[in-house]
């Protein structure tokens, strides 16, 4: 019985934190992980950075070729952005055609 109930919690939690579509993490989780970078870059002296990377247009293809096309785009987009983010950066997805990018540790050298 325990063991259904904290399978129920994780699915709570990750329905939460996570975008629907991409399975990203949501605004609410990067805003979290934004305050801890900070409070870890303050600590330790270091750097970080945040943008916000809108996909310009979605609109005038969900709207000539479907809401799916729409989404398969926006996929392909986290795809690729995933593609080009280290192990400790998070890349979310907000609602519609933006994503937020969290780089941590922007101080060292790679």
């Amino acid at each position: 019985m325990a063991s259904g109930l904290k399978e129920k919690q994780q699915l709570v939690e990750h329905l939460a934190t996570r975008n629907r579509l991409t399975n990203l993490p949501n605004q609410s989780l990067l805003v979290d992980r934004a305050a801890q970078a900070m409070g870890w870059a303050t600590r330790h002296k270091r750097c970080f950075a945040m943008a916000v990377v809108n996909v310009d247009g979605l609109h005038v293809i969900s709207d000539s070729l479907g809401r799916s096309q729409g989404d398969a785009l926006l996929l392909a987009v986290a795809r690729r952005l995933e593609n080009c983010m280290r192990s400790e950066d998070t890349l979310a997805h907000f609602e519609g055609s933006e994503f937020g990018v969290l780089w941590a540790d922007l101080t060292g050298g790679d």
